[in-house]
């Protein structure tokens, strides 16, 4: 958004003074879609790639993915290919955005959350949300009192997984604090400064 310098701060600029720039990202929730893909494509081999494919955080798992949707059904690898990346599969999702998950279902359980009051006042539907906010944060920590660590489990334990695996590859300097790494999965490229993997994580 670029705005015109005021003489007044308190003036309200006119509409011609404004030159706003919006860019609008979008995604889709992946759980619809499957839900229009298996009403032609039937099977649990469908729906193990076809979360594989979204779910991949590098376009070589999901091109893998991909190539094995085809070759049960080439009709099956299409009708995904006819809808843009970018909305649903993790690996080209907008890195701006720092939110990997592929289903609106924080949205939906939120919108439960708020239940009879969405259709209160502004006030009483603020305090709720207020109130349960709170809730939530005296939750989260009472939580938090009985960790092991200073990280959450599931991300520690994450960490501790990503750290044993790592010791398998062979890190190869390049410049400018760049890297290859190869292991049994393949190589990848690394950029310390960029904070960038080709892998996706």
């Amino acid at each position: 958004m670029v705005l015109k310098q005021l003489e007044d701060p308190f003036e309200v600029p006119r509409k011609q003074e404004l030159d706003i720039h919006v860019r609008q990202i979008k995604r889709y929730c992946v759980r619809h879609i499957f839900a229009n893909f298996r009403l032609t494509y039937k099977g649990e081999h469908y729906k193990k790639l076809f979360w594989r494919a979204t779910r991949s955080c590098n376009v070589f798992d999901f091109n893998e993915a991909m190539n094995e949707i085809g070759a049960i059904d080439p009709a099956a690898k299409s009708w995904l290919q006819n809808i843009d990346t970018e909305h649903w599969s993790r690996f080209d999702y907008d890195q701006t955005i720092r939110c990997d998950h592929v289903t609106n279902n924080m949205t939906e359980a939120f919108n439960r959350m708020l239940g009879s009051y969405r259709t209160a006042s502004y006030l009483e539907f603020l305090e709720f949300i207020r109130r349960m906010i709170m809730t939530k944060f005296q939750e989260i920590k009472e939580e938090c009192e009985v960790w092991n660590s200073v990280l959450p489990p599931t991300m520690n334990a994450k960490i501790l997984k990503h750290g044993r695996e790592s010791r398998l590859f062979t890190i190869i300097a390049a410049e400018n604090e760049e890297y290859e790494l190869l292991g049994p999965t393949g190589g990848y490229g690394v950029k310390l400064m960029k904070y960038s993997c080709q892998c996706g994580y």
